[in-house]
């Protein structure tokens, strides 16, 4: 008796209940494997997010992946200039007269779409980004293997050595600590 007690319970355990997870998460498409559409650009609300309208009418908001842009009230630490209106300013020359497929590879933790651009011109709007030193990358950014990891890494650190966009103005916190940082700072003390 006991040991048909175990055995039930094994299988509860290992197999019914991963199963029934399947049911219960919510799984899209592009979780498996990336959709193209054409669209064009509506707003860009920062250096990494913008509104699109795709050629069906659908508009939908769209995270840039793999790469950080600095928040829009985020300072340089030794400059008072605003770098999330410089890197919203780079992103907006970046996209204007161009024709953009979005490339979406899935859906961020605020239910955003993540995404990349690809122009007429076979550019990588991420990768340019990080070429003109308009944005970070992303600490947690994944990557389709570590040839396009190694391509991003350099490109980055080629921005920085030569002082490209962001960085001609000195030193800046990562975009993710900073809004780590704002966050803890509205969190409201408890008192003891």
């Amino acid at each position: 008796m006991v040991f048909l007690l175990k055995r039930w319970m094994f299988f509860f355990y290992q197999l019914f209940i991963p199963l029934l997870s399947l049911f219960l998460n919510r799984v899209d498409l592009i979780d498996l494997w990336p959709i193209k559409v054409s669209g064009q650009v509506l707003e860009v609300y920062d250096g990494d997010t913008v509104k699109v309208k795709i050629h069906k009418g659908e508009i939908f908001n769209l995270r840039l992946s793999r790469i950080d842009a600095p928040e829009k009230n985020q300072f340089f630490w030794k400059v008072p200039i605003n770098a999330g209106s410089l890197s919203t300013q780079c992103l907006k020359r970046l996209l204007m007269n161009r024709k953009i497929t979005w490339e979406i590879q899935g859906r961020d933790r605020y239910g955003r779409l993540l995404g990349d651009g690809i122009g007429e011109d076979y550019l990588r709007i991420t990768l340019e980004m990080v070429k003109k030193g308009c944005a970070m990358l992303y600490p947690f950014a994944r990557f389709k293997n570590w040839q396009e990891k190694h391509l991003y890494l350099h490109t980055f650190l080629e921005s920085l050595k030569y002082k490209r966009g962001l960085w001609k103005f000195g030193l800046l916190e990562n975009p993710y600590q900073f809004r780590r940082r704002q966050k803890a700072k509205r969190r409201p003390v408890e008192a003891e």
